[in-house]
């Protein structure tokens, strides 16, 4: 093999005149590839074939300047001129050792050539009905076998380019653009991967990442939790390529971070996953999309013809496919990487790939090549005969490392992939990001309903009355609950005795929502379909040792916990180390139904003021990306200016990125002052689209004074025509006593409303827990409107939610309120498909 001494041509052809036409679009094809200057094709150079002696001159090309020599046979061949002529010096060297460097190609059947050496028994390829492009991609595969360049271990480089360890004082592993990176590391001192890749940037000013065991993986993950949404195993090496031990490790990695954390996952490599494997990696893909996350799995593939560049133990590019196929089977998102695109691989290449590739494909990466600006690497991937090829000289984008590095980024091979990709139906991306937003987007198709809530979690507590009406109140786990500063509070507003029941809840309309979708959720769940995917967002305050319910104590009770078992998610949910806030409904009338009562509201925040710190503290891009993935937000609590200053901007930009995202608000207690803030309250429900309230909430949230007499539709309108004129919420108005509705939304010019009445029986001397009325309501509404096999209509939707509220207030047990909310959407089921 003649690899050392650069020869002038890559490629040399022969051919006689008649099939000039065809042989001059294969001499293009090639050019594209490998430059035009790089291509013996007469017409390229007429110039300097306008020359005496032209007879011993061509000839000399062709056996010293070429480092492959095709020939297009047919039975004319050895009667033209210039051909006869060319076809001495292929007769000498078919007689030497480098005979190696003829290609024999042939119109048909060529007939005896035998005068010029050709004997029946030497192979050619039959191209009598084959297309130019065909022909110039096996030409350039012959090329390839017959020349590939030296290429460098990962030893040999490292004499003279040592693996760049990240030191102690830097972070071992990455977190950029909202993703971590991490890795197993380098196989050893002096390797990064156990593939060696000649191309990849590892081998030069790379800073590889820190060798570290899963456990201390995990604990760097954790340091950082809430600044991604997604782990890619990737970056220095691959961490699935190696030993079996090696590829168990990381099937181990892989299973660590689904179990330890709540999000979204890519894995990488070349390798070929042992079956075993790729079981424990479907369970884990399953368990992620049950959660509404995605598992990518993503096989590189960077050449098809110059199999130089992926040497062994990299699998070939069949096994690859297999590999791909199998990942498809085992129902994971697929990436194919083509990846980086390189100078020396022809287009042909990605598109041979994107074909064998397109029934086992999601995506598809492309990327440019990062080269040390030295040459190394351009050493190693084209050996002696380096060809130019343009670049930028720019430092990495994704790394820390300082070094200056020549990019190539050829926008003719991005172009025509992307077409290709556009032909069968397969995205195209040259970024990882934007490829995950896609998938995240196009799977929600197949995913069941998302929900968060939004707002700051606090104990439930709902005592009798007389018990916190006692004169001599003693120590113990209320005490250490409630403390005697909110006590005292409590004791001044309400007075020394009380004589009515008060109820002290978890604080937050939104939680409630949750927690009732979840329980309808679960109470369906024997069908073997889960409804819907919950999460809340939020504060919680710290553990309760013990508390007492009506009836009955309860055994230490731990909010997140709780969220656990009852399947919500609580990736942004804040452990806080304050006393959980509390809130205490007092009833003053009769005991048997709200109707006839009164309510007045008192709470204490607590952990609810660090809501809007906890929610500035985070990253705000990924939060407001991570809202946008959500078919639904509830908000409540928001009992100050500053959490809904932070809410309103999240939710507004939420609403940008998804606008078929659906908000609604709770309202709860609204001050004066509140409501003075008009610019941050019209921000929030310009983003709304249902505002629940009581009569006295829309009253002061349309800037009426209590003193004034204003009937509801009035109120409405005032709020829509005179301070919010560009929204187009929809008002749900629940009268103090839970039996009625009234709803109001904009149309054209007017104000339409509507009126629900529900009669529901109250139980006999009875205490009823009013606890989270108006959220069960939102419960009611967003079940009807966000389940497409439920459908939309406003009033059997307020009608049922109202069924749900009922459920809740009349029911003393956890069984009993379980069997009529059951009851309650099962009618509202059938009054749907009656109806249709």
């Amino acid at each position: 093999m003649d690899n050392l001494k650069t020869k002038r041509f890559s490629v040399a052809l022969s051919f006689p005149g008649e099939y000039r036409t065809f042989v001059e679009k294969i001499a293009d094809n090639l050019a594209a590839t490998v430059r035009k200057e790089r291509i013996l094709y007469d017409k390229y150079w007429e110039a300097e074939f306008a020359c005496v002696d032209l007879d011993t001159y061509l000839p000399n090309l062709y056996r010293n300047e070429s480092e492959l020599v095709v020939i297009f046979l047919c039975p004319e061949y050895k009667e033209k001129r210039w051909c006869n002529l060319e076809s001495r010096f292929i007769k000498q060297l078919i007689a030497t050792p480098e005979k190696h460097k003829i290609m024999l190609v042939a119109f048909g059947e060529p007939g005896d050539l035998a005068d010029i050496g050709i004997l029946p028994g030497d192979g050619y390829i039959d191209i009598d009905s084959r297309q130019p492009e065909e022909i110039a991609k096996l030409i350039l595969q012959r090329h390839a076998i017959n020349h590939p360049p030296p290429c460098l271990s990962i030893d040999a480089l490292s004499k003279e380019h040592h693996i760049h360890e990240r030191g102690a004082e830097q972070e071992p592993f990455q977190v950029w653009e909202n993703r971590a990176m991490v890795s197993l590391g380098p196989i050893s001192d002096k390797a990064h991967c156990y593939f060696q890749c000649p191309f990849c940037y590892v081998n030069s000013s790379y800073l590889s990442f820190q060798r570290k065991t899963i456990i201390e993986i995990i604990d760097w993950l954790s340091l950082y939790s809430g600044r991604y949404d997604i782990v890619y195993i990737s970056g220095d090496t691959d961490s699935f390529a190696g030993s079996p031990k090696r590829q168990e490790m990381a099937v181990e990695l892989v299973e660590a971070i689904s179990n330890n954390f709540h999000v979204e996952i890519m894995i990488t490599t070349r390798a070929v996953i042992q079956k075993s494997h790729i079981r424990r990696l479907q369970n884990v893909s399953d368990k992620l999309r049950a959660k509404g996350l995605n598992f990518f799995a993503c096989v590189s593939i960077t050449q098809f013809t110059h199999e130089y560049l992926e040497p062994k133990p990299i699998p070939s590019v069949v096994d690859r496919i297999s590999q791909l196929a199998e990942f498809k089977k085992a129902g994971m998102i697929t990436v194919l990487a083509m990846r980086p695109f390189l100078p020396i691989v022809p287009v042909s290449d990605y598109i041979e790939i994107l074909d064998r590739c397109k029934e086992y494909v999601d995506i598809v990466l492309g990327k440019a090549w990062y080269a040390d600006d030295a040459g190394k690497m351009d050493s190693a991937i084209m050996g002696a005969n380096i060809r130019e090829y343009a670049f930028n000289l720019e430092r990495m984008d994704f790394d820390t490392n300082k070094a200056m590095w020549k990019v190539f980024a050829p926008q003719d091979v991005e172009a025509k992939v992307e077409d290709m990709c556009d032909q069968i139906g397969i995205p195209f991306f040259m970024r990882s990001r934007p490829a995950i937003d896609w998938a995240r987007a196009n799977s929600k198709k197949n995913q069941p309903p998302r929900v968060i809530g939004i707002g700051a979690l606090n104990v439930n507590f709902t005592p009798k009355a007389r018990k916190w009406g006692s004169n001599k109140f003693e120590e113990g786990d209320e005490k250490e609950v409630l403390g005697n500063k909110l006590w005292s509070h409590v004791e001044s507003s309400f007075g020394p005795k009380f004589f009515d029941y008060y109820e002290v809840f978890l604080g937050g309309g939104a939680y409630h929502a949750i927690e009732c979708l979840s329980e309808l959720d679960q109470l369906h769940r024997g069908a073997g379909t889960s409804n819907w995917q919950l999460e809340y967002v939020g504060v919680a305050g710290r553990k309760i040792e013990k508390y007492t319910e009506v009836n009955y104590e309860h055994p230490p009770f731990d909010i997140i916990e709780r969220l656990g078992e009852r399947r919500i998610n609580c990736k942004f949910v804040k452990r806080s180390e304050s006393k959980p806030g509390i809130t205490l409904n007092k009833w003053s009338g009769s005991t048997k139904t709200p109707a006839k009562s009164g309510r007045t509201n008192q709470t204490a925040p607590c952990s609810n003021n660090e809501l809007a710190a906890y929610l500035k503290n985070q990253d705000q891009n990924m939060l407001v990306r991570h809202l946008a993935t959500s078919d639904w937000i509830h908000v409540s609590s928001l009992f100050s200016h500053e959490a809904m200053s932070v809410i309103a901007k999240l939710l507004t930009a939420a609403k940008q990125t998804n606008q078929a995202l659906k908000i609604s608000w709770d309202v709860g207690v609204l001050n004066s002052e509140l409501c003075k803030r008009r610019p941050i309250l019209h921000k929030l429900l310009h983003s709304t689209d249902f505002v629940l309230l009581s009569p006295q909430e829309l009253r002061t949230l349309a800037g009426i004074s209590p003193s004034e007499k204003v009937e509801n539709q009035e109120a409405a309108k005032k709020l829509y025509k005179d301070i919010y004129a560009n929204s187009n919420f929809a008002l749900v108005v629940q009268d103090v006593s839970c039996e009625k509705v009234e709803f109001y939304w904009r149309y054209k010019e007017s104000i339409v409303s509507q009126k629900v009445v529900c009669n529901c029986p109250h139980g006999e001397d009875r205490q009823m827990n009013v606890t989270a009325a108006s959220a069960y309501l939102a419960a009611g509404l967003i079940d009807s409107q966000i389940r497409p096999d439920l459908g939309f209509n406003m009033r059997p939707s307020v009608e049922y939610g109202m069924n749900l509220v009922w459920a809740k207030l009349i029911s003393i047990t956890p069984i009993e309120r379980g069997n009529r909310l059951r009851q309650a959407r099962d009618n509202f089921v059938i009054g749907i498909e009656t109806s249709i």
